[in-house]
This record gives C-alpha cells, structure tokens and sequence, in this order.
C-alpha cells in the first residue's frame, strides 16, 4: 500500500488513517490522537523521541511484531 501511494500521489497532499505506525512512517508530518483529542504532532522520528503516547504506541506494536516472530520460528519439542 505505500509504495502505491508513493507512485500514484506525489505532490499531492493526503491524510492517511493508520493503526500501523510503518503506515505513516515517511509521512512529512504524523498527528498522534490519544483520547479523541490531538496528543503530538511533527514527523515520525521526532515524535519517537520526544512524545510518551508515540513511544509506547511503537513499543506496542514493535513487542508485538517480536512476539510473533519469536513464535514463528520457536522451536518444537
């Protein structure tokens, strides 16, 4: 889906709703909502470093990524 949106949108403004945060990570700029209200706003690396809701929504979604590749490839007795 990014890459089609690379491709096909150049240019051109868009807002993209995501849940993953590898949606948005290229995006110039990322809105974090937390609580139906605007919790930080700036470019993805930025708000990694600086924003407590960005930090532990990426650390969600990173230990859960983890998780999933550990199962995958843990070993059976």
């Amino acid at each position: 889906m990014q890459d089609a949106l690379e491709r096909i949108l150049p240019d051109r403004t868009t807002r993209v709703i995501a849940h993953r945060l590898s949606t948005v990570i290229r995006a110039d700029r990322v809105v974090v909502l937390h609580g139906g209200v605007i919790a930080a706003s700036g470019a993805h690396a930025h708000l990694l470093a600086t924003d407590p809701v960005c930090q532990r929504l990426y650390g969600r979604q990173f230990e859960d990524a983890l998780a999933t590749t550990h199962a995958s490839v843990a070993p059976t007795n």
